[in-house]
């Protein structure tokens, strides 16, 4: 299943995030949660624009769900973990989107 979009959750206080509150946050999403030591994260972790590939968060979730987003920004303010969502880089009609500039 391909993610609609993805957050991810990153700073240096994530790093000491328990783990069992990564498996808690695992069991209230759709999607999936995907961590530093799994084997997916490096593809997980790329974005569209690829001088940013040197990033390492603590854990993307990928979002199929709206609640999904809710349960990872929740989760993230908690532990203070909290990062800007990614989008997922594509229009609808599968065209690249111009750079988000802050």
């Amino acid at each position: 299943m391909a993610a609609a979009a993805a957050a991810t959750l990153s700073s240096p206080v994530a790093a000491a995030v328990d783990a069992s509150a990564w498996t808690g946050l695992r069991a209230r999403l759709r999607g999936a949660l995907v961590l530093p030591e799994d084997r997916a994260y490096r593809a997980a972790k790329a974005l569209f624009d690829p001088r940013f590939d040197n990033n390492a968060p603590a854990g993307v979730v990928e979002v199929a769900h709206p609640q999904d987003v809710q349960a990872a920004v929740v989760f993230a303010g908690e532990h203070g973990c909290l990062s800007p969502p990614a989008r997922a880089g594509t229009r609808l009609s599968g065209r690249p989107r111009p750079p988000v500039h802050s």
